[in-house]
């Protein structure tokens, strides 16, 4: 786990139990998307998740994610100070996602962007 948690005055409705469906809907994700973080490991309560709850487990598990949805490899984490660990988990939370989104885009313009998007993350130095 990281170093630090979400904020105690986070919005109840990032703990809101809701559908792979809604919570898609919600954070402007596919259904897919959250089911595939599911089918790797993300904890459900009856078929349902939090945003929250699948936000932590991306962090710390997109490398699952990556295998099943059939992504390359992200290099391994190296070591660094707990902030460093922590922002290189969510760039490469980040890729993950603009990666799975460009990999199953039908749009080219949303394949372009997110390709892109992806691209910048990677090239982006993690600060002290």
């Amino acid at each position: 786990m990281l170093p630090w948690k979400m904020s105690d005055d986070a919005d109840d409705e990032d703990e809101k139990l809701l559908l792979p469906a809604e919570l898609g809907a919600k954070v402007g994700a596919s259904k897919a998307l959250i089911q595939y973080a599911i089918d790797a490991g993300c904890p459900t309560v009856h078929g349902r998740l939090s945003n929250s709850t699948f936000i932590r487990w991306m962090l710390d598990n997109y490398a699952a994610f990556r295998q099943l949805a059939g992504l390359p490899s992200l290099p391994p984490l190296e070591r660094g100070s707990p902030q460093q660990v922590a922002q290189k988990k969510i760039s490469n939370m980040l890729i993950t996602i603009t990666e799975f989104m460009s990999s199953r885009a039908t749009d080219p313009d949303i394949k372009k962007a997110t390709a892109e998007v992806s691209k910048f993350l990677k090239g982006r130095p993690i600060s002290e």
